[in-house]
């Protein structure tokens, strides 16, 4: 029986590689990523930018650790045309994602000749180390004269692919996920009104690359003293997120359909309801508070079809995203 629950809970080894071409420098050049997980939880992505001549230009990787305090490191490393390394840096943040170490070497013909170190000490306050060259050894900076905290910035990302995707990181690994959170929908008609509720969403790991998805939203709103209730169920795909720095994009289409009450109140006109066609059509944008929870928004496309009628609604919700 333990053995069988541990077989349900722990998580696949998966592993994925792809190869698209790169213009970082110049034409002729490609992009390698790939992206791992290993059984035990740890996720790895790794991104390596050549040049048209094969030689490795730059060597980009994220490790996402659960077992350690650093539970996030990401290091980079650059060459020359000539193949010498010219750059290497590396950064550890803790699992609410604050740096805890940082560190960067500066080369010259393949040898290092400038360097910084960033680290808590015992009292886990900041020192800050610096290379000397002459004497090829890390040397303490005074802190009244120079702040011991690393740079606010972080060193320089993986080379972009050309395109819109360029703006993104590497892709990440689709994870199954539980979304909650509130809605409001921009309702289109004769007058212009806003429904406002609740959305919830399930999305369940079935691929790499895209997962089945299936949600169920109720939202209230009243136009001309008549009070409007909707539900909708629906399912669809979810593709997987696109990257940048702790912010990711994961486009999603899902179909199904749509329960509208039309409560008249006082007036004579009998209360209505009927069943129609909706879709929604969006991007879920968010970014990480902890290993396992996110904050997400959504927009969505959200038409609702009925006799021959398209009703064109926008759709907006902000919530939490629990990552299983």
């Amino acid at each position: 029986m333990a053995l069988a629950c541990a077989l349900f809970v722990a998580p696949p080894a998966w592993a994925q590689k792809s190869v698209v071409p790169d213009r970082t420098y110049g034409e002729g050049g490609s992009r390698e990523i790939e992206v791992r997980t290993a059984e035990d939880g740890t996720k790895t992505t790794e991104v390596t930018v050549k040049d048209k001549n094969g030689t490795v230009r730059e060597h980009h990787k994220h490790t996402e650790d659960p077992h350690k305090a650093n539970a996030v490191s990401d290091t980079h490393e650059w060459w020359g045309a000539d193949g010498k390394k010219t750059r290497e840096a590396w950064i550890d943040f803790d699992s609410m994602g604050e740096t805890i170490y940082w560190h960067e070497e500066g080369y010259e013909n393949g040898s290092m000749n400038s360097g910084n170190i960033h680290r808590k000490n015992a009292q886990n306050q900041w020192e800050h180390l610096r290379w000397n060259n002459a004497l090829s050894t890390w040397e303490p900076v005074d802190p009244k004269k120079e702040s011991p905290e690393p740079p606010k910035h972080l060193p320089k990302g993986p080379a972009k692919p050309f395109g819109f995707w360029g703006w993104f990181d590497a892709p990440e690994e689709i994870t199954s996920s539980l979304y909650l959170g509130g809605t409001v929908i921009i309702e289109d008609g004769a007058n212009t009104f806003v429904t406002a509720g609740f959305d919830a969403s399930y999305t369940h790991v079935v691929s790499s690359t895209w997962a089945p998805i299936v949600e169920v939203q109720w939202t209230r709103g009243a136009d001309g003293g008549v009070t409007y209730t909707k539900l909708q169920v629906m399912g669809g795909v979810a593709t997987r997120p696109h990257m940048r720095g702790r912010l990711y994009f994961a486009p999603h289409l899902v179909a199904g359909v749509a329960l509208v009450e039309a409560d008249y109140g006082e007036s004579p006109n009998p209360n209505t309801a009927a069943t129609s066609f909706s879709m929604a059509a969006g991007v879920d944008i968010g970014t990480r508070l902890t290993r396992s929870i996110d904050l997400q928004g959504r927009l969505d496309y959200n038409p609702v079809f009925s006799g021959g009628d398209v009703r064109h609604n926008v759709r907006l919700g902000a919530g939490l995203r629990f990552r299983f």
